[in-house]
């Protein structure tokens, strides 16, 4: 009798491959990230606390409550519920993490799983890019202050030369 009255819940899940890799700012040049040049599992375990944080979990709420629309339907719903019902698996030996969702209604879950994976994917691409960013905002500011080295070196080079007639 219990199971029969009993709420029927659907898991459904995603897996994402995370790479450790460094990050391009030149077409010629790498710049490693920190996380991940002296221990790859500090870096495996640092993406599983993105994937469990809140961030991400605020991301995927977000998210769910903009395509539920102005009737606020079942996704709006799933929104309040993400804490209690995603979850994260790592797959022993490899650099995949299986994202999952519980849900009643196995198309929601579904839906879940892969917009959790999605935002991951999206953060993971937003924090390149700041890096990227801040890393040129560094070249370049590198670059005022050498160039402006050379001027001054040109100056002095210009009044040396005046000063003995060369």
């Amino acid at each position: 009798l219990a199971t029969a009255l009993a709420e029927r819940l659907y898991s459904a899940s995603a897996m994402v491959q995370i790479d450790p890799e460094p990050v391009q700012v030149l077409p010629y040049r790498e710049i490693d990230l920190p996380s991940v040049a002296p221990n790859y599992e500090m870096f495996m375990k640092s993406q599983e606390q993105i994937l469990r944080g809140s961030v991400l979990v605020s991301r995927v709420a977000a998210r769910l409550r903009s395509e539920a629309g102005p009737d606020g339907g079942g996704f709006a719903v799933e929104a309040d519920k993400l804490d209690r019902r995603l979850w994260l698996r790592r797959i022993e030996n490899t650099q995949i993490f299986e994202l999952g969702y519980v849900a009643p209604d196995p198309d929601v879950a579904a839906r879940v799983a892969n917009i959790y994976a999605e935002e991951y994917l999206k953060l993971h691409f937003d924090n390149r890019q700041q890096t990227r960013e801040k890393a040129k905002q560094q070249l370049e500011a590198e670059l005022r202050a050498l160039e402006e080295n050379v001027r001054n070196s040109d100056r002095e080079l210009v009044t040396y030369a005046q000063a003995h007639g060369i």
